[in-house]
């Protein structure tokens, strides 16, 4: 009944809406740095002349072997393994114990450790590179969802009411299962409290932005705001304020006129720029230099993770074999000595053998196998 006797009438006033503020996090914290300095086909191409020059490697070494054999046999130590192991140790920066003794073999081994040191250049300039870069992949909110950042809210009433009333499937999945942890735990904190978790993790905040953008300017130092992201703007959908007059009044032409006056003429834009703070700007982006932290090595660690299982397990498949080799030598030796037991000890002819004198039949069964034996003429 009353909205049918007022009318609405839009007016302009500082915007200071919700916002959402993190800082953006490093590139490898979403990717494994350690695959993006080059691209997949230059991947393929470096592995191809890596494996060609590996593969000319075995045939000039096994050319050498044979070469070798005819002079002198105890240095022809060469095989496809060397060759294999010289261009790992190529590609991983080490020295090997394995040398070519031909002119065709050292060029082969010179042309592949340049190759390898033109690459190892590039990508070590490249990693430095992509170490200092944050990512782009937190654009909106939406994708949150699918990100490692926890997200929280500024404790006031407000949020807790357009918790219950949103219908949006996103909205409602970061309000439960973000800010809420599905009741485990709540992210919902003070406004000093939330942006020291942005300062300090990687946390995305929901908040006022005059308050935000105001706290973050008295507490952040000038590098620590080149990081910063805003998103969300959209996420509280909230319908900007009207005037209320009564319908059929002669003021609301007067009013409507007045207030485009507002926008025309400034009026508007200098009370925003006076009470609504801006975001915070970085003033000298390339003096910052962020050092390397555990996160920009997950990669190498689970690489080392991967090799040093792979090592344990082929050593205990080395011990299984080993176990295995003994006890099948051990049942071997028992059923020769089993045979050897059950010959007569003076028989007259053993397979044309006959044992030798002097002692009892088991300490001659040695004997007779290794050859301590004589011949019955």
């Amino acid at each position: 009944m009353l909205m049918h006797s007022r009318s609405l009438v839009p007016r302009p006033r500082p915007r200071s809406r919700g916002i959402m503020v993190l800082r953006a996090p490093p590139l490898s914290y979403e990717n494994n740095v350690f695959t993006l300095p080059f691209p997949l086909s230059l991947w393929e191409a470096s592995l191809g002349m890596v494996g060609l020059c590996a593969l000319m490697l075995i045939v000039v070494m096994h050319a050498e072997r044979v070469m070798l054999q005819q002079g002198e046999a105890h240095d022809a130590l060469h095989s496809s393994s060397d060759a294999i192991l010289l261009a790992i140790a190529a590609v991983c920066q080490q020295g090997s114990p394995v040398e070519t003794r031909g002119v065709p073999g050292r060029i082969i081994a010179l042309l592949l450790f340049l190759l390898v040191l033109l690459l190892y250049t590039c990508y070590s300039a490249s990693i430095v590179v992509l170490m200092q870069r944050t990512s782009t992949s937190i654009r909106h909110f939406r994708d949150l969802m699918d990100s490692q950042v926890t997200v929280g809210a500024v404790d006031v009433p407000y949020v807790w009411h357009y918790m219950k009333v949103e219908d949006d499937p996103v909205r409602q999945r970061i309000f439960k299962e973000k800010m809420l942890g599905n009741g485990k735990k709540k992210h919902i904190y003070t406004l000093a409290e939330g942006i020291r978790k942005v300062r300090s993790e990687y946390f995305c905040f929901l908040g006022i932005k005059n308050h935000i953008y105001a706290e973050i300017s008295s507490t952040w130092q000038e590098h620590e705001k080149c990081g910063l992201v805003t998103i969300g703007a959209d996420f509280i959908r909230v319908s900007n304020p009207h005037l209320t007059i009564t319908r059929g009044s002669h003021r609301v032409d007067a009013y409507k006129i007045m207030i485009r006056r507002l926008s025309e003429r400034g009026i508007w834009h200098r009370m925003q720029r006076r009470f609504v703070r801006e975001k915070p700007r970085c003033v000298n982006a390339d003096a910052v230099f962020h050092s390397v932290s555990l996160t920009d090595c997950r990669g190498a660690f689970y690489m080392f993770l991967v090799t040093l299982a792979a090592s344990v397990l082929v050593f205990l498949l080395e011990l299984v074999a080993h176990r295995r080799q003994q006890r099948a030598r051990r049942v071997r030796d028992a059923r020769q000595d089993a045979a050897f037991v059950a010959v007569p000890r003076r028989g007259p002819f053993i397979g044309g053998l006959q044992h030798a004198p002097g002692g009892p039949a088991g300490p001659d069964l040695r004997a007779l196998w290794s050859g301590k034996h004589e011949l019955i003429m």
